[in-house]
């Protein structure tokens, strides 16, 4: 998708590519992401619960950064959770060209203040496309079965399909 653009993230794509091993995909697809304080906070629970989360860690293209517009904030933890709400400010203050983000709450606020969003299965998708990976429904049925991806039967069902898999 290019160098040059501002591409933020929440936690749950984050932590299930790691899950299933395939962390790099975001990379791939976006060679460098930005996540709120919150998000890193989130991600460092996971070592917390025994997970090595060196990979992460390590990763040089993701950047930690604060959010400024809080009275934004305070308006989107009403219905968000704190990752959420961070993300979508973050976003917003930013001008973001995507941000990453699976939950349906999030996306629908996120897309009604004009954020572009795209989650787990569109980047698998968009990678696919890019011929970076041969078929998404390896990656979607790893998500489901380590990372206790959630993807509602038929929409699965109408993706592979649209994906001639």
């Amino acid at each position: 998708m290019g160098n040059n653009i501002v591409i933020i993230s929440d936690t749950t794509a984050i932590t299930n590519l790691y899950k299933i091993g395939k962390l790099q995909h975001i990379k791939w697809l976006f060679a460098n992401i930005i996540i709120p304080k919150s998000v890193l906070s989130e991600l460092l629970e996971l070592e917390k619960n025994g997970r090595n989360i060196d990979e992460i860690k390590k990763a040089d293209w993701i950047t930690v950064a604060s959010v400024n517009d809080t009275d934004l904030l305070a308006q989107l933890l009403t219905e968000l959770d704190l990752g959420e709400a961070e993300s979508i400010a973050l976003a917003k203050e930013k001008s973001a060209d995507y941000l990453i983000i699976d939950e349906k709450k999030g996306r629908n606020i996120a897309n009604s203040l004009n954020i572009k969003t795209i989650g787990i299965v569109g980047i698998l998708i968009q990678l696919k496309h890019q011929k970076k990976i041969p078929a998404i429904k390896p990656d979607l049925e790893l998500l489901r079965e380590k990372a206790g991806f959630w993807l509602n039967e038929k929409l699965y069902r109408i993706i592979l399909a649209s994906e001639n898999e």
